[in-house]
């Protein structure tokens, strides 16, 4: 058999967007004696999932990151932003050429096809999803650290670069010291 190395098909590059993922897999084997669908497992293993999205931008990665604090203090949190207000503005403009155009006599159907061909529609970024080499057990802060070692290694993360981490509250109680000692470690909290 062949031995691949799963961290070859990660893509390279300054416009991708890499969000790293720790998760525990438990597995339990269970037996099920004759006439009782309800034993309980009996044997139990624990692995850890290291999985790369892989997010392909239209724009180099370190532009988004770039945004001062000035541009974004300017921004609505709430409310409607300049995308909502651009879209607004073109449905209205559909809306009006189909009125002029037919008068009163459209469908709904017309409205849509007009949009459809204006209006790009649906998520429209690429990504490439890689199960890397699983870690050891996270039971201690130590593999977790590892982990992260193992994650900077295949994505080769340089000093100044940002790495995006997803775990699950467990592992993320874990990381919160490693982030003290490195910053550029940014966690985020699954649900």
């Amino acid at each position: 058999m062949v031995q691949t190395k799963l961290a070859e098909r990660l893509i390279k590059g300054s416009n991708i967007w890499n969000l790293a993922v720790i998760d525990n897999i438990n597995f339990k084997a269970s037996t099920i004696a004759t006439g009782n669908i309800f034993d309980i497992g009996r044997k139990t293993s624990c692995a850890i999932l290291r999985i790369v999205f892989q997010f392909i931008l239209s724009t180099v990665f370190d532009n988004i990151t770039n945004i001062t604090n000035n541009e974004l203090t300017n921004q609505p949190i709430f409310g409607e932003s300049t995308t909502t207000n651009n879209l607004l503005i073109q449905y209205e403009t559909i809306f009006n050429t189909i009125i002029e155009k037919n008068k009163n006599e459209f469908k709904i159907k017309d409205i849509y096809l007009e949009i459809t061909k204006k209006i790009l529609s649906g998520f429209n970024i690429s990504v490439n999803i890689v199960i890397l080499e699983p870690g050891s057990p996270s039971n201690c802060d130590e593999n977790v650290y590892i982990l992260c070692e193992m994650y900077c290694k295949d994505l080769f993360i340089c000093e100044n670069d940002f790495l995006y981490i997803a775990c699950d509250q467990a592992i993320f109680r874990k990381l919160i010291s490693y982030k003290e000692k490195h910053p550029d470690i940014q966690l985020i909290l699954e649900q």
